[in-house]
């Protein structure tokens, strides 16, 4: 399974909160790089929403 760069800016995020770093940040600001890539095709949250699911089922 290769990693999507959706996965893997969703991870980040989701690392981001559990560590409460901010590394993610400048990637998602407003016409940043994340939004100029994903041209508003991806939902962002969705992905995040998705990814934190997959580490709590991990920590169970």
């Amino acid at each position: 399974m290769s990693v999507r760069p959706t996965m893997a800016m969703a991870a980040l995020l989701c690392l981001d909160g559990c560590e409460g770093s901010d590394h993610g940040a400048r990637f998602v600001t407003p016409g940043g790089l994340w939004e100029t890539w994903s041209d508003g095709v991806v939902d962002l949250m969705d992905q995040v929403a998705g990814t934190d699911a997959l580490f709590e089922a991990i920590r169970l």
